[in-house]
């Protein structure tokens, strides 16, 4: 057996660990916090980066979602770049796993439920997962305005998650792995076996009308291995400037090939089709850009109910999950050069969770923001809190079709916004809000217009509501009945 030493002792190590350990020999396990370092997990010591180079091994194998970061740093000790491997990468890791999960009960119990549902209904939608994601509340809307659900069922590939419920009270809805330990192996099934090999492991022999995976990655690779007579993809993201499915493949060649097999292209906004265009290609089938769907009336009514944390001071809210594309980084030191320069009133209130929740925790402390901007944490209803800000904004790197800045506009609340293409194709290139520079000195700029002259917030509120009008949803649900009842 080779050995290894496996950097990161958290969550997904503890996973993956007994799969580890049955094709290599566990040497050492590394870690960057330094409260872990002599601890022992496994039979195995918990060690600094910096001893790695010390010990004999053949492998560094990385079982934490940073592997990018990690990797720079073990390079900087010295150890070769061939030798660290991501451990979703990891063949041998990877062939177990598949063989596990496709033999679990989870995987069995989804298997049944599917061939009996499939007696009935002819028509799916795959979905990755149903947690508090902008895609995810998205399909929900989406499946509140479906003229007929009774022919349709939902797969969610990991599943719970907050909309898991209320889908399920309006259409069928099947998960395959629920338990967290499969939901974080999951991906292993999905890059080592065909995509037709687990369609026909879980779907057996049915066929369907029509097949929607609707968002990317394992989704639209599952689609890919269905027996549909239509198959059509959702792409919520512009992957080039954002690749968030390049990790649920084992190059970019086999996601091409996922997409080459569907019939239909659906994407939420231009920006995304073009991007979509230049990173994967085309394959010159149908496509159609039809928009999110929101809930007017349900986002209304919400916002009107109280809130379990009051904020006494003005403030200005952000929306979104704690990760880099988010930009809040940068966002967090504009707002601070703000304030340190004009000591205004105001606090900026960060609603979301994610991995970067210390990081931006810290550079809040650092720069000795504590009292004025708050790390709120995920919230299951964040509408009263974007009813009563100053504004709304959105810092991103890059946006599909921003559902949080929609969001602000149906409840009537100024939005200033980065300028990328998701950001001005919601704002209508900066008919509906402000749209700045896509960085520090931009975001610092808007933010002082806004708190310093009172006509700003004044125009801003009068584009807020011009833009009510775009959101009816109207459209985009005739164009989905459309699809769905076969009228393409």
């Amino acid at each position: 057996m080779e050995k290894v030493i496996v950097f990161g002792a958290g969550g997904l190590f503890r996973v993956f660990s007994p799969f580890i350990k049955s094709k290599y020999h566990l040497a050492a396990i590394s870690d960057n916090d330094i409260k872990q370092h002599g601890k022992t997990i496994d039979g195995a010591e918990i060690i600094s980066p910096s001893e790695i180079t010390r010990l004999d091994f053949d492998l560094v194998i990385v079982t934490s979602m940073y592997f990018k970061v990690i990797k720079e740093k073990l390079i900087s000790l010295g150890i070769e770049d061939d030798i660290i491997i991501d451990v979703y990468d990891d063949l041998l890791i990877r062939e177990s796993v598949a063989h596990y999960l496709i033999e679990h009960d989870e995987f069995i119990m989804a298997k049944n439920k599917i061939s009996s549902l499939s007696l009935t209904k002819k028509k799916l939608i795959v979905m990755n997962s149903l947690g508090n994601g902008g895609a995810e509340r998205a399909l929900l809307n989406l499946s509140r305005r479906l003229e007929n659900n009774k022919n349709i069922f939902v797969v969610v590939i990991e599943g719970g998650g907050e909309y898991f419920n209320d889908l399920s009270r309006l259409v069928s809805t099947i998960e395959i792995f629920s338990s967290p330990e499969n939901k974080l192996l999951s991906r292993c099934l999905f890059m080592h076996f065909p995509a037709k090999y687990v369609c026909f492991s879980l779907f057996g022999r049915n066929s369907y009308d029509i097949a929607i995976a609707y968002i990317e990655g394992l989704s639209t690779y599952l689609v890919s291995g269905i027996n549909s007579n239509y198959k059509v993809a959702c792409v919520h993201a512009n992957l080039c400037t954002h690749h968030i499915s390049k990790s649920y493949y084992a190059s970019l060649k086999v996601e091409y090939d996922a997409y080459a097999n569907m019939n239909r292209m659906i994407f939420v906004s231009e920006s995304v089709k073009n991007g979509f265009n230049e990173k994967i290609g085309w394959r010159g089938c149908e496509s159609s850009v039809i928009g999110n769907i929101f809930d007017i009336d349900m986002i209304n009514q919400m916002a009107q109910r109280l809130v379990d944390f009051k904020i006494s001071s003005p403030y200005i809210v952000t929306v979104g999950r704690l990760v880099e594309v988010k930009g809040f980084d940068k966002l967090i030191r504009a707002f601070s050069k703000v304030i340190k320069t004009h000591r205004e009133n105001i606090k900026l209130v960060i609603i979301g969770d994610g991995p970067l929740k210390s990081t931006l925790d810290d550079l809040i402390s650092s720069l000795g923001m504590k009292g004025y901007i708050t790390l709120l944490g995920k919230k299951e209803n964040p509408y009263p809190y974007i009813k009563s800000a100053q504004c709304l904004v959105s810092s991103s790197v890059s946006e599909g079709h921003p559902l949080s800045i929609g969001e602000a506009i149906i409840l009537g609340i100024p939005v200033i916004a980065t300028n990328c293409e998701g950001n001005a194709g919601m704002l209508a290139h900066g008919h509906y809000g402000y749209l700045c520079e896509n960085d520090e000195a931009g975001l610092a700029l808007a933010l002082y217009n806004l708190l310093i002259m009172p006509m700003s917030h004044a125009t801003l509120i009068f584009k807020s509501m011009n833009g009510q009008g775009s959101l009816s949803g109207e459209d985009e649900s005739n164009q989905w009945n459309d699809i769905l009842s076969g009228a393409r």
